[in-house]
């Protein structure tokens, strides 16, 4: 019986040994090294907090054309290989659990920004940030939030937490405790790029849900598309039924832009109404918005606001 197991044991042992050296041996893809290197580089990089850097895209009222807020979106500044957009790096980072102190970034200088911008406006105007799955699921990112809001003395209400309809639906029972929190303490919460997840308007009743984006795909769609209009109709109609306000994502066009008014919808956030923009080229869109509104009301400008 011992010299069985003894013999078992080595042939474990031997396969163990052949993986192991199976493992070393095969080289890694450059795709696979380059992925690694980027992750190496983005630790760097958050360990100093550079290269890191927020643009931002208007969030426009349909029927008066001001500015009601803004989408804070991460780009980052590569030494070497210049602007990333998140397509590039935050697959890298949710896998890596860099997401964590990558959105903890994002929403300092989020709050650090709708700070600076708060003096320069005399209305409520929000800033939203998108929240991974990872982020929601941390248990101490409620809280953090909280302290940040408290930092920056930004009025809750000015921040926005876009999520998407599979994170929602995830985890649904965890998800209604968090958001009621955030809700409580009087945080907005977006539901991004509606239309395209698995959720229906009836699992958005138990949720303090304030406002729906819906998804770009929509308006692309719908001129081509008598369907497609009723949908986005329906979405529209149900969604201020639940009370919420409605974004449609996407319009690009002076006719995208009259679909909207057609559907009666709220906001706008797309490039016909304004790009993705840095700090600086923002912050004078927004001083242009503000100085130009009393004249688009006398009826001397047609759409004076766009990029």
């Amino acid at each position: 019986m011992k010299s069985i197991a003894k013999k078992n044991e080595n042939v474990k042992q031997n396969v163990l040994s052949g993986f192991l050296t199976h493992c070393v041996s095969v080289p890694m893809t450059p795709a696979y090294k380059a992925r690694k290197n980027l992750e190496k580089d983005m630790r760097a990089a958050l360990a100093k907090r550079q290269g890191f850097l927020l643009y931002f895209q208007p969030e426009i009222d349909v029927s008066t054309m001001q500015i009601v807020g803004w989408e804070a979106l991460l780009r980052w500044h590569h030494p070497e290989k210049g602007m990333l957009s998140p397509d590039v790096f935050i697959p890298i980072a949710e896998e890596s659990g860099l997401i964590l102190p990558l959105g903890d970034l994002v929403v300092e200088q989020a709050l650090f920004q709708i700070h600076a911008w708060m003096s320069l406006v005399s209305y409520p105007m929000t800033m939203a940030v998108n929240v991974s799955m990872k982020q929601f699921e941390n248990k101490s990112f409620v809280k953090s939030v909280m302290k940040k809001l408290t930092h920056w003395h930004v009025p809750p209400a000015l921040l926005e937490l876009e999520l998407t309809e599979s994170l929602l639906m995830k985890n649904p029972k965890y998800t209604i405790d968090e958001l009621q929190k955030l809700s409580k303490i009087g945080v907005h919460i977006t539901i991004d790029d509606f239309g395209t997840g698995f959720s229906s308007f009836g699992s958005l009743i138990d949720l303090p849900i304030y406002k729906l984006k819906i998804d770009r795909s929509f308006i692309h769609r719908a001129p081509r598309s008598v369907k497609g209009m009723k949908v986005m109709e329906a979405m529209v109609k149900t969604g201020h039924l639940l009370g919420m306000k409605v974004v449609i994502e996407g319009a690009e066009t002076a006719q995208d832009f009259k679909v909207l008014k057609d559907l009666d919808c709220d906001y706008s956030q797309g490039y016909y109404t304004g790009r993705p923009m840095d700090e600086a080229t923002a912050t004078e869109f927004l001083e242009k918005n503000i100085a130009m509104r009393a004249l688009f009301f006398q009826g001397q400008l047609d759409l004076p606001f766009r990029s």
